[in-house]
């Protein structure tokens, strides 16, 4: 269970990572219903993918990984969290949700996160490399025109991880 302390979390020493991975996990359709969140960004299915696919190539990697899921309410889907819950591999840590982004930003080279969030916005300030990354091409938004990186499709993931760490 996600909500518990048996998952590897980071405590209070935060080491130096490779890639930062923070997600904006789905609402259960109830919520998505309720506030009007009908959208092809959040999509659950989308929101698995992204998991999926940063999954596929950060495995076949040795770069330490941590990846922070947004604090956690009872309106987030439950296949997603049952997913993240399953994210136990040597090579990626799950962070606490209450530990600031920034701090974790600070302790790494490469922020990715789910288009449209804050922390891509983030690492940017900080002159950290970042970009938002979708399993799927969207439609250009509003809101993703902080000159930061649009990356889609696990392909394209993976050709710019290995640039960057090449």
């Amino acid at each position: 269970n996600i909500h518990d302390n048996s998952l590897p979390s980071i405590s209070f020493k935060i080491p130096n990572s490779d890639i930062c991975i923070f997600d904006d996990p789905p609402l259960k359709p109830y919520f998505m219903g309720l506030y009007g969140l009908i959208d092809e960004i959040y999509d659950q299915d989308k929101c698995l993918s992204f998991i999926d696919d940063l999954s596929n190539v950060l495995l076949k990697s040795n770069l330490v990984v941590i990846f922070k899921v947004k604090k956690h309410k009872n309106s987030l889907s439950k296949r997603y969290l049952k997913k993240v819950n399953n994210l136990k591999y040597k090579n990626i840590i799950m962070a606490n949700p209450n530990i600031s982004p920034k701090k974790l930003i600070e302790k790494t080279k490469l922020t990715i996160s789910f288009p449209c969030s804050t922390p891509s916005i983030i690492a940017k300030s900080l002159n950290k490399k970042s970009f938002f990354y979708h399993p799927n091409k969207i439609r250009e938004s509003k809101y993703l025109n902080h000159n930061i990186p649009l990356i889609y499709g696990e392909d394209n993931l993976s050709k710019i991880i290995k640039s960057i760490f090449n």
